[in-house]
């Protein structure tokens, strides 16, 4: 909103596909939220959800940062039960 100043914050963003899959950064203690505002460094960032692979990865973060995670599906030759 305008109503924020407009400064140079460190954050991140991440968008994933699908767009409900569960985000966390394994390192910090803080829940993951939308445009987080975190000290500049490293990240390790993992998106999960039932049914695909889950993303692992360490980000930097050091500006505004926006990552984007496709999730691959689980291939269904084997049930995941």
């Amino acid at each position: 909103g305008s109503e924020m100043c407009i400064r140079d914050s460190i954050s991140l963003t991440v968008i994933t596909n699908p767009s409900d899959a569960r985000v966390r950064i394994m390192n910090i203690a803080p829940v993951y939220q939308d445009a987080i505002e975190l000290k500049e460094g490293k990240y390790d960032v993992e998106v999960s959800k039932p049914g695909y692979l889950t993303y692992r990865k360490w980000v930097v973060v050091d500006k505004k940062t926006i990552l984007t995670v496709n999730l691959d599906e689980v291939a269904v030759t084997e049930a995941a039960n």
